[in-house]
């Protein structure tokens, strides 16, 4: 299952996010990604630069085995033309509506950050308390990545939906 979604901002005070990709296939992690307005086309090109994001992501995934989880947030955004990536690794749901351990990763030019401090901007934090929230609703795995929430201060069409 692929869903890709594109925003529009309601008003001025909504995270800075272009869009997201959500993804739950066989022999991958599921993963649903936001991709944030600052720096994106710099760091990943003005020609569909959503896919190459979503290829950085898996290229990330595959490259760096301490990333294992049950699933994963992300958020990808640039810096001086340099992919940046923050990655929140979802673990032990055994209870899928429980309160889940997560680990946060940073990535700048596709190498792994250890000593980075900063590990998400506010944005990212409204992100995640709507995941949060959307995770603990009634179903399963599946069904959270098949149903991507809404965002406070953004609305979002989807673009892309392959099952």
């Amino acid at each position: 299952m692929k869903r890709v979604d594109r925003f529009a901002k309601e008003g001025q005070r909504g995270p800075q996010y272009r869009g997201r990709i959500s993804v739950f296939e066989e022999g991958t992690i599921p993963f649903r990604a936001y991709f944030a307005e600052f720096g994106f086309e710099e760091a990943f090109g003005t020609q569909n630069p959503e896919e190459k994001a979503e290829e950085h992501l898996r290229s990330l995934f595959r490259r760096n085995e301490f990333l294992k989880g049950d699933f994963a947030l992300a958020s990808l955004w640039g810096l001086d033309a340099v992919p940046q990536a923050e990655v929140y690794l979802y673990s032990a749901y055994d209870d899928w509506h429980g309160n889940h351990c997560v680990r946060a990763y940073v990535f700048k030019g596709g190498l792994f950050a250890p000593d980075e401090r900063a590990i998400m901007c506010e944005d990212m934090a409204i992100v995640l308390g709507a995941e949060g929230f959307a995770r603990r609703l009634p179903g399963n795995a599946e069904l959270y990545m098949r149903n991507a929430p809404s965002i406070p201060g953004l609305c979002h069409r989807t673009v892309l939906r392959e099952d």
